[in-house]
């Protein structure tokens, strides 16, 4: 596969037409990750990007459109290039006009990637009534913890998935346990 890694900055270059299996192959030899899963079927990177198919992994990693940083594209005439800017700058987003289509062909890629986690664990907790998940609702969004994933199981249970440094998971879960206490809910820890 073809592409250009800064390690320093962690951004990864590539052709559109990459499978997105085979970046995830090639930065797990280097011991790094996209954080992308598609939540439906997707081949290429491009096709993820112009139909801009949403990342299950999105509360930890983010979306497809947070994770490129940069595009290079053709139009009939010269070669459009967006900057390596921070997400914070202002003004349109001309990421998502350029892998959109609308006459736009993506020439380049460039996306943010990760470390790939050290550790990943997992909860599972459940209160007797809602109220009891509405209150841990409350203090889970307020604590800063970044789930790669976070579902919701009826009207009394919800998983949590968390993964990253081991001391930062760690942390994370016992701070999970402490919110369940707090709401009366029982966590069932797994990995």
């Amino acid at each position: 596969m073809k592409f250009l890694l800064d390690s320093y900055s962690l951004l990864l270059t590539c052709p559109p037409e990459t499978a997105l299996r085979d970046i995830e192959s090639s930065l797990s030899e280097l011991n790094l990750t996209l954080g992308y899963h598609p939540s439906q079927k997707v081949r290429t990177l491009g096709e993820a990007l112009t139909k801009r198919i949403p990342n299950l992994l999105s509360e930890r990693y983010g979306e497809i459109d947070d994770l490129c940083v940069s595009l290079k594209a053709l139009q009939r005439g010269p070669l459009i290039q967006t900057k390596n800017v921070p997400r914070s700058a202002t003004g349109p987003d001309f990421k998502k006009i350029l892998a959109s289509g609308n006459g736009f062909v993506l020439v380049e890629v460039t996306l943010r990637v990760s470390p790939k986690p050290e550790k990943r664990a997992g909860a599972l907790i459940r209160w007797k009534n809602r109220e009891g998940l509405a209150g841990f609702l409350k203090l889970f969004w307020a604590s800063g913890i970044r789930p790669s994933r976070f579902q919701k199981k009826g009207s009394k249970a919800l998983t949590i998935a968390l993964e990253g440094f081991s001391d930062v998971v760690e942390a994370e879960m016992s701070e999970l346990r402490t919110m369940a206490r707090q709401t009366r809910g029982t966590l069932h820890a797994g990995s």
